[in-house]
């Protein structure tokens, strides 16, 4: 069925004037199938910029938040992940440092989390999420896998966050690499973590690459210089 269904894709791809995908990393795959196929890569997330000229303060932020909801079982196991083996070393370094947690359909196991430094939000509102990513200063996407791109981590550079995630938070983002923090190693997540917290610099920097990176990528205009040649 599944060999099927493969031949039937690639077929309709090979009588398309083009093929989009949301990642270079699923582009790259198809090309090595077949490189006679059209192929590009287009974000799958279009944004308005004029949010984009918002100003980052590290003076006046606090604290490491997720973002993400909890019927997702790679978030469950991102904060459980974090929570045990990521945050404590943390801690044992900085206790003043505090881990929001913001996301609907928690069960027990990630409500019973809250407390000593770890502060369960739970679902919020727009205006509070807005208020979380403006009153943190680091957002962390501890994903160890999941596929695809991954919209958590493209909404936190869009509110103009620094980012700590690991490569499968990252997979599929070109050139993210460039503008945030990657680790799979707990003790190299936490590192990262505990360098950037006080560096307010290094916040203020990474703030602004974030904003400029989902402008040059995320935009409308972006978009359009990726098929406007495709519809002339």
């Amino acid at each position: 069925m599944s060999e099927s269904s493969k031949r039937d894709e690639l077929e309709i791809m090979r009588k398309s004037d083009m093929v989009y995908y949301p990642s270079y990393i699923e582009k790259n795959a198809i090309s090595e199938i077949d490189p006679s196929i059209k192929v590009k890569t287009i974000n799958a997330y279009i944004f308005d910029t004029a949010h984009l000229d918002m100003q980052y303060s590290a003076e006046n932020r606090n604290g490491i938040l997720f973002v993400g909801g909890f019927r997702h079982t790679p978030n469950v196991d991102a904060v459980k992940w974090f929570a045990k083996f990521i945050f404590p070393k943390i801690q044992a370094k900085n206790n003043s440092i505090q881990f929001y947690i913001a996301g609907s359909n928690a069960q027990y196991n990630i409500k019973k989390l809250d407390g000593n430094g770890v502060v369960f939000k739970g679902f919020v509102s727009e205006s509070e999420l807005k208020q979380l990513y403006s009153s943190c200063r680091i957002v962390v996407a501890p994903l160890r896998y999941g596929a695809g791109v991954k919209g958590k981590v493209i909404e936190a550079l869009y509110n103009g966050m620094p980012v700590v995630t690991t490569s499968i938070g990252a997979e599929g983002i070109e050139g993210i690499e460039n503008i945030a923090k990657i680790h799979d190693d707990e003790e190299d997540f936490a590192n990262a973590i505990l360098d950037l917290y006080e560096d307010k610099e290094q916040l203020e920097r990474m703030s602004r690459s974030s904003l400029n990176f989902i402008k040059e990528k995320f935009s409308m205009d972006a978009a359009w210089n990726i098929i406007k040649e495709d519809f002339a």
